[in-house]
């Protein structure tokens, strides 16, 4: 249970959309919130301390929790991944997570005409 742990901000090097679904795939499955995790753009170069996260989850210790998006936040995703912005990665998991109901359900996104610039 999220209680049970020590929170622990980790840092994960993403590269593209395809990483970036594994790993919140992941996250998901560990009940890890956003505030638990740096979703970083990968700039070419080794972080000074790993990707700790991304091991363990590599190791098989994640919880087996099937649940489904809708297809437009898919399309969406890959359309905010395209975007040059490095938080871009952060902003889709705190949005993944933040859609997510109680009981696993995702909640239908509506897009709307407000623009905010």
């Amino acid at each position: 249970s999220r209680s049970d742990r020590t929170t622990l901000m980790q840092t994960i090097t993403i590269t593209n959309f395809d990483d970036w679904r594994d790993n919140a795939r992941a996250l998901i499955a560990r009940d890890v919130s956003p505030a638990e995790v740096q979703l970083v753009e990968d700039d070419g170069q080794q972080s000074l301390f790993g990707d700790g996260l991304t091991q363990e989850m590599e190791s098989g210790e994640t919880k087996a929790s099937a649940f489904r998006v809708p297809r437009e936040f898919i399309q969406l995703s890959q359309t905010v991944s395209c975007h040059r912005d490095s938080g871009r990665w952060n902003l889709l998991y705190r949005t993944l997570c933040g859609s997510r109901t109680s009981n696993g359900i995702y909640l239908e996104l509506r897009p709307t005409r407000t623009c905010f610039v």
